[in-house]
């Protein structure tokens, strides 16, 4: 991150803003992938689609399993916005979410290096970083969770099955769902949520910070003066190691929060029947669209972040 001190008002100035900049960009770059990555997961032969008051969806209406493939089915049947479908709602969500991830984040870093962080030349280790990203990741997944509920369940629709279906706008889905099961609905998977951003954001940070200090220590720069491209890198690299450790816990979240109520007995239910029906390869599904995604939707989010705060950072704001 960038070399900026928390001192309260700055932590929330300096990881507010740039983190829900960063946030708008990553949505609008990586949505399209990110759709094909969610009916991937839910792609099944012995469990359908939850589908409120009976009407039906499907992942791909030809079968397909590649990501190539998929998006050529999406395309053809529902045009451009067939590959934009369910962005509503991560796109009101996620960047309240990143603004908050990158201010806990400023926050974090204080409570993990302790006194140490307020001193004006101290660069924290890789490892307190790795320590705070985990602990942004908290309040983050807990916003983020019904909203993934909701986008989930609308990407997974297609262009015939919207025309029947409450699934055809972010708020007719939040009301149905709130009608079939109250809010636990809705926050239905949080827990899966939970146990794929604590880990991940860990990751995220700590990959982040790894691949700029290591292109800093090859060329001889400071993290201050790394171009555009590098920073594209280092957000793309992170966004990657992000995908690797959480898709196992992304996996069981999108089953879980688009099968019909009484599908799944529990969580651990999810798990065993993933197992039983696809071996443990399944918990990787959807990876390769994951990771097609992950780099350009995560480079333009950590370039927005830090170009932002450099902006902020010359208005002396």
């Amino acid at each position: 991150m960038s070399g900026q001190k928390n001192d309260g008002t700055s932590a929330v100035i300096m990881g507010m803003i740039p983190g829900g900049f960063g946030g708008m960009c990553c949505c609008v770059v990586g949505h399209p992938i990110d759709v094909v990555k969610v009916r991937m997961q839910v792609q099944v032969k012995t469990a359908p689609i939850m589908t409120l008051q009976g009407t039906g969806a499907v992942a791909s209406a030809n079968g397909r399993t590649t990501t190539v493939g998929m998006l050529r089915d999406i395309f053809v049947q529902d045009g451009i916005r067939g590959l934009y479908r369910g962005l509503q709602a991560p796109l009101l969500v996620t960047p309240f979410t990143f603004a908050v991830l990158f201010w806990s984040f400023e926050n974090a870093k204080v409570l993990v290096c302790g006194n140490n962080y307020r001193t004006p030349d101290y660069k924290p280790t890789i490892t307190e970083i790795i320590a705070a990203g985990a602990l942004a990741g908290i309040p983050a997944a807990a916003i983020l969770a019904p909203s993934e509920r909701i986008k989930c369940l609308m990407q997974v629709q297609t262009k015939s099955s919207l025309q029947n279906s409450n699934n055809s706008s972010m708020t007719k889905c939040a009301q149905a769902l709130y009608q079939e099961g109250g809010i636990r609905s809705i926050f239905k998977g949080s827990v899966f949520t939970l146990l794929r951003d604590i880990p991940g954001n860990a990751a995220y940070f700590g990959m982040y910070e790894f691949t700029r200090r290591t292109i800093c220590d090859i060329y001889g720069l400071s993290t201050n003066d790394l171009s555009p491209l590098a920073t594209l890198m280092a957000g793309g690299s992170a966004g990657m190691m992000n995908w690797i450790v959480v898709m196992p816990a992304d996996v069981l979240k999108s089953r879980l929060q688009t099968a019909p109520e009484g599908t799944y007995k529990g969580l651990s239910d999810v798990y065993h029947q993933l197992i039983r029906e696809q071996g443990y390869a399944g918990l990787y599904r959807g990876l390769m669209p994951s990771l097609l995604r992950s780099f350009p939707a995560n480079a333009a989010c950590l370039l927005g972040v830090e170009v932002m705060r450099k902006t902020m950072s010359f208005m002396n704001l």
